[in-house]
């Protein structure tokens, strides 16, 4: 329609003369004929437009929609298409935010970031009935950790620990971790070595306030790489194994310096294994065995000490000790550990020996064990915190929370420690000892505990027959 406005403006222009009453009549006859030529054309362009726009719609009309759908309904898709791609470029920016278990979670919305925030208090009170020696009755921040762990785009996860008291401050585990590979993982950083059921337990969840002499044998969180593998028998629900091997070096917070030249010298280096078997696992029920492997090369640092005192970090003295064991070539340390759970009523008990190779000297052994028993009045059994994955036992959830229609979960515990710090010229003393405890679990995150601990007898060394014991508080918070 605008191009036939325009072009009857332009006739009626060319129409429009003011001197044609002067012009001669041939000259008038040849200007009228100019025009309605030029208005035909006008017409004729006219409709080849009005055609070309009638077939460009009908074209976008039978690729947009199917046969039969009008224009509105063409509308209405690109509208309905344009309101999910909008919803889903907002889901894949939103952070969603949840609680898992004792931890406060992140995600990204298109899955392929997550971490967790979490942590922990513990807090000791000890008063002790000295003996032949002395201890000081004192108060102390046990440990407080805060940490944060995830998974980067499926395959892989992280955590970060960081200790904020005593003389382990700094960090605690730092690494990677690969587990694309089905029932494996691959481990890289700083973190524990495979050994121990006690060890490999978190403080969080050992029954006890402190974990048994015989945990100093067993190595502890170092630098290394590790393979983790795990599986069922013929496929059985009620049956597991786990198999972990690792090469480790020191641990993050180690350096060690020569004395006399304050020089820094060459770390050791060591391998260490771990196989473990659940023959039955179910809610109540729990037969658990496993066998662990370390063996270390101190490097030039070939100086080597063990020591133990009473079960309480807050004890400031140890009751026996090897003292430095200088030209030591390697040693080895081997463990067994058994775990039993029928309902509410558990047994769990460890033995570990030492061997030191020394180069100018005899050889040396040295050796300790522990057996404790564990009731749930309230009917947790640890069967159900059994973790098929790693071999450990976690975590007790109260079947009755506090505040939920119940008191939480009551336990009581019992164990006897041995440790022997004697052999050859070695005179570092034997250590029994027997801890009592009472644990309440209000809640998942929240744990209060009271043990006794008496030192049944020490034989030899420098506390040779002294016979202390103390009584421990302690109020744990963990998330």
């Amino acid at each position: 329609m605008q191009i036939r406005v325009i072009g009857l403006v332009m006739a009626s222009a060319l129409a429009f003369n003011p001197g044609g009453v002067f012009a001669a009549e041939s000259e008038t006859e040849l200007l009228r004929e100019q025009i309605t030529t030029l208005q035909r054309q006008l017409q004729l362009l006219s409709q080849r437009l009005e055609n070309l726009e009638s077939q460009q719609q009908t074209e976008l009309a039978a690729t947009a929609t199917s046969p039969g759908e009008s224009a509105p309904a063409v509308a209405a898709v690109a509208k309905r298409d344009s309101t999910e791609s909008t919803q889903k470029n907002q889901a894949e920016n939103k952070v969603e935010i949840a609680t898992g278990g004792n931890l406060l979670k992140f995600a990204s919305g298109d899955g392929n970031y997550q971490f967790q925030l979490g942590g922990r208090v513990q807090a000791d009170t000890a008063v002790f009935d000295s003996d032949l020696s002395s201890f000081g009755n004192d108060s102390e921040i046990r440990r407080a950790r805060i940490f944060v762990s995830g998974t980067l785009f499926g395959d892989w996860r992280f955590k970060n620990q960081i200790e904020f008291t005593g003389s382990n401050m700094g960090v605690r585990d730092s690494y990677l971790r690969y587990i694309g590979i089905e029932n494996t993982s691959i481990t890289v950083g700083n973190f524990k070595e495979p050994f121990s059921q006690e060890e490999l337990a978190s403080s969080n969840h050992v029954p006890f306030i402190e974990r048994a002499p015989i945990n100093e044998f067993a190595p502890s969180r170092n630098l290394g790489v590790g393979v983790d593998r795990r599986g069922t028998y013929r496929d059985s629900k009620h049956s597991s194994w786990n198999l972990s091997a690792g090469i480790f070096g020191e641990g993050i917070n180690d350096r060690e310096v020569d004395d006399a030249t304050g020089v820094e010298i060459d770390e050791g280096l060591g391998f260490t294994g771990r196989f473990s078997t659940a023959l039955l696992t179910t809610h109540d029920r729990l037969t658990h065995l496993g066998v662990a492997y370390s063996y270390r090369n101190p490097g030039e640092d070939d100086n080597l000490s063990f020591s133990s005192g009473i079960e309480a970090d807050i004890a400031d003295r140890d009751l026996v000790s090897t003292g430095l064991i200088g030209d030591v070539n390697n040693f080895s340390v081997a463990g067994l550990e058994v775990v039993t759970a029928f309902g509410p009523l558990s047994v769990q008990g460890e033995y570990i020996r030492t061997d030191i190779d020394r180069s100018d000297a005899p050889d040396l052994s040295f050796s300790g064990y522990y057996v404790y028993a564990s009731w749930f009045l309230s009917g947790e059994s640890r069967a159900a915190a059994y973790n098929k994955g790693s071999g450990v036992v976690r975590g007790i959830k109260p079947l009755m929370p506090l505040g939920s229609g119940g008191s939480g979960a009551w336990e009581l515990v019992a164990r006897f420690s041995h440790i022997d710090l004697t052999d050859q010229e070695i005179i570092g003393g034997q250590q029994d000892d027997f801890t009592f405890g009472v644990n309440w679990y209000p809640n998942a995150n929240l744990r209060f505990s009271f043990n006794y601990i008496n030192i049944l007898n020490v034989e030899g060394g420098e506390s040779d027959n002294d016979q202390p014991a103390a009584y421990l508080l302690r109020a744990q918070v963990v998330f």
